[in-house]
């Protein structure tokens, strides 16, 4: 069986990916007027300390720690967490439709994001991912948005990034892993740095790069695999803009605070052997988190303030709810037997697969594993979970 590694979306001319990097920081913002209500794809900023002395971002909370990039009134409308996570899978459909949710957030709240980050800057950013990937249907849906906001430049600018795309793209050999020849912790890996070059990469996040090539030199992966992420950041490198927009800082400033459980917070996230290991400086573990890979969560750990808790998805609501969710017993003799709620058993036969849901709140929303003697709680909504190999349940805690 073999994985299919696609050449980097990212290193096809090191010119097309910095494209239009100036992206109108003069003229849009002008007078520091307030964003145009006819639609509201605003002009590319950098963070600021101080809201009150810019107009766009007036009725954004001040925070005691000015490193805090968080708007929660702006958040209500687009999930900031869902950038990085567009940027390192390389989706498309997803950058754009956080693209867009950003110009809807910016025009119903007539103001920026206190990171100033702008939805112009993520519209470019998901034009330039579209054209790399040759989605025309993404191309062609931002270039329609932009004119429906009357904002005809940006159009023309997104078809110049498809035409200098598309004169310039090299097609480059597709690398190819036999998966039985590799352990599955080091498949992951070299999938995770795969990711984290590409992430960077979009964000013209140099030193990132750099520590990247730097730990690829004396990391225990196989020679080829090395090889080709070495050439692969090595290209990412040469096509950093050392002279790169403000808005690409506050976009990777972003994207590391919303890394946390929650998707909120700040915390960062890693990918080891399936398991999720979030470290979170600022939530209590409420929320859920996305896999990076496009696969399942198999588990998760967090530290807090607050203790530490693993495999803990916990919902503050007494509301009655209804959950649901899909069991896998994956051990080849084992029989799983369970406690939905408080009083409803159950059993799952070896390689078994079904589908649950119960009505209940908060108290009564827990999955007891009478195998291992563990108590998990849900949260609301439609969730899959696993049971590993190991002995150890895993949680997908993704809406499906």
């Amino acid at each position: 069986m073999k994985y299919i590694l696609k050449p980097s979306l990212f290193l096809s001319v090191a010119g097309s990916l910095l494209l239009l990097t100036s992206i109108a920081t003069g003229q849009d913002r002008g007078a520091q007027s307030l964003p145009d209500t006819t639609g509201s794809i605003g002009a590319v900023v950098g963070p600021t300390d101080d809201n009150e002395s810019d107009p766009l971002l007036s009725g954004v909370s001040r925070s005691e720690n000015q490193n805090d990039l968080s708007d929660p009134t702006f958040e209500r409308h687009v999930n900031p967490g869902l950038i990085g996570l567009a940027l390192s899978s390389g989706d498309t459909v997803l950058l754009a439709d956080v693209a867009l949710q950003w110009t809807e957030a910016e025009h119903v709240l007539n103001r920026l994001h206190r990171s100033g980050v702008t939805a112009r800057f993520l519209v470019e950013k998901a034009a330039r991912l579209a054209a790399k990937t040759g989605d025309k249907a993404t191309l062609a849906r931002l270039a329609r948005a932009s004119e429906l906001t009357k904002h005809a430049d940006l159009a023309s600018q997104i078809a110049a990034i498809e035409k200098l795309d598309r004169n310039s793209r090299v097609t480059e050999p597709e690398w190819t892993i036999d998966v039985n020849g590799v352990d599955s912790e080091t498949f992951g890996r070299i999938r995770q740095i795969r990711d984290d070059i590409q992430s960077a990469a979009l964000t013209s996040d140099l030193v990132r790069l750099r520590n990247i090539a730097s730990e690829l030199k004396t990391a225990s992966l196989p020679d080829a695999a090395a090889t080709h992420l070495s050439s692969l950041v090595g290209q990412a490198i040469e096509s950093v803009d050392t002279d790169a927009a403000p808005a690409d800082d506050a976009v990777r400033m972003l994207i590391g605070q919303t890394r946390g459980i929650c998707g909120k917070c700040s915390g960062t996230g890693r990918y080891v052997r399936g398991l999720s290991i979030v470290r979170c400086d600022r939530c209590d573990g409420h929320g859920s988190l996305p896999d990076n890979d496009g696969g399942y969560v198999s588990g998760w750990a967090m530290e807090s303030s607050t203790g530490s808790s693993e495999g803990n998805i916990q919902t503050d609501s007494q509301v009655k709810r209804r959950f649901q969710f899909t069991l896998w017993n994956g051990c080849d003799n084992a029989v799983i037997h369970f406690r939905l709620g408080k009083i409803r058993t159950e059993q799952l036969a070896p390689g078994a697969k079904k589908s649950y849901s119960f009505t209940g709140n908060a108290s009564d929303a827990t999955l007891y594993i009478f195998n291992n003697k563990k108590q998990y709680n849900l949260k609301s909504g439609n969730h899959k979970f696993w049971w590993m190999k190991s002995g150890q349940v895993g949680f997908d805690m993704n809406n499906f």
